[in-house]
Order: structure tokens, then sequence, then C-alpha cells
């Protein structure tokens, strides 16, 4: 089985000058039962090229894209599945940063808590979700 992933390399919404850094790449990735979902996005400012940052959900059983969420929602190092939600991280120098929570099913962001700098990476262990930025460290207790 082959994943082609070359028609995510660029969006189509990137200023032509900005070409050369906005190619997007896959940043990570996790399988849930038939589900694969990856993050998929590049290492510059959204205005250069704002279709980008994001999650997709991928049916494995058949290849076909289940969901994609809204444009910058995701670009930390990694995300979290927990019960019915992804948490995932959005920021960047000059944009606002964010812990989202998105829902597993759909792909929709229920809701978003604003965070001091970018999460880079988000942890859980147990009942607590932990959150680095590059200057802050987060932890969010778990409700079941």
């Amino acid at each position: 089985m082959t994943l082609d992933f070359s028609d995510y390399c660029f969006a189509n919404d990137s200023i032509p000058e900005n070409e050369a850094f906005v190619e997007q790449q896959i940043v990570w990735t996790k399988i849930e039962g038939n589900t694969l979902y990856l993050s998929v996005g590049h290492n510059t400012y959204a205005e250069s090229s704002p279709h980008h940052a994001y999650i997709m959900a991928i049916d494995l059983t058949d290849m076909s894209v289940m969901w994609k969420t809204e444009p910058l929602t995701s670009n930390a190092r990694d995300f979290e599945l927990i019960g019915d939600i992804i948490f995932s991280g959005y920021g960047f120098t000059a944009e606002k940063d964010y812990l989202k929570q998105i829902d597993k099913s759909t792909g929709k962001v229920l809701e978003q808590i604003p965070l001091k700098s970018m999460a880079e990476y988000i942890i859980q262990k147990e009942d607590i979700l932990y959150v680095r930025t590059y200057d802050t460290n987060y932890t969010f207790h778990l409700e079941k």
C-alpha cells in the first residue's frame, strides 16, 4: 500500500515570490484504528501561503480523505489523540498562539486556548496534558 502526498506539497494560494519557502511537508502522523491522522504545513508566515498548518484524516480501508481541518490549526511538532479530541498547537512569531481542541470525527475546532508562545510539543501522561512552548511549560488536567 502506498500513499502519495505530492498533491499536498504546495497550496494554490501562495505568493509567487515566496514559492521557495512554502513547500509543505508532513510534520507528524498517528494511526488510530483504521484512521491515519497527519499534520501538514510549512515553516514560514501564513501570509506567504495561508492554506497550511492543518490536520487531515485518511480512512486506511479505502485511502479516502475523511476531512481536513481549517488552515492555521496545527504547526506544533506533534499532536495528541485523547478520546474524541485531537489536541494540537498553532502559532508563529507574529501570529497568535493557541492550543486547539479538534473533534476527531469531523475535524472541527471545538475550542482554542491562548498560549504565551507557540506550542512545540504536546504530550499526555496519565491525566495530564503537557504543552511545551519555547519559553513556557503548561500543564492541563484532563477530565474523563
